[in-house]
């Protein structure tokens, strides 16, 4: 009875070791969302004068549990959407025409220089099937800066189909 009371007790405490929240890295330090916000400025500012008909301050992205689950939903005047994929499916099916997101990719290191590439698309969904027509999008370059001992933004550059 009391070895049965010692592992519920012993039990309990683990369980609410590991449902306590853990401690989240500063914001300053995850890589993708110093990509998100580089290319979400980035391709504001480079297409504010084109009557494109798209909200530049009201993006969505494509949610990836990986990548994009601790992000924020409001990068400076932005306002972000993350949808995942059913999600995104409801959207269409409300809107009934393709619409713009953005999906961020995992990172690249390609000769010591880190890209995180941050992908236009026009989501639709037709026959059962996702559409994903891409458009354009934006890379951002990091490299390691030893006197500030982390990552910094190099270049950020914008791309067309």
């Amino acid at each position: 009875m009391l070895t049965r009371f010692v592992l519920s007790v012993a039990f309990i405490f683990l369980l609410a070791d590991y449902a306590s929240p853990q401690a989240a890295a500063p914001p300053d330090s995850n890589l993708y969302l110093k990509a998100l916000s580089a290319c979400v400025e980035k391709e504001a500012e480079a297409y504010k004068k084109l009557d494109s008909g798209r909200d530049y301050l009201n993006r969505i992205v494509e949610y990836d549990i990986f990548l994009t689950q601790e992000l924020p939903t409001r990068i400076g005047e932005h306002r972000i959407e993350y949808l995942k994929r059913d999600e995104l499916i409801s959207r269409y099916k409300r809107l009934r025409k393709p619409f713009p997101i953005l999906s961020v990719r995992p990172m690249v290191s390609e000769e010591g220089v880190l890209r995180i590439s941050v992908l236009d698309y026009w989501f639709s969904y037709e026959k059962r099937a996702l559409n994903y027509s891409l458009e354009g999008g934006c890379n951002v370059f990091f490299r390691y800066d030893c006197e500030l001992k982390k990552h910094v933004i190099d270049k950020v550059d914008l791309g067309g189909v």
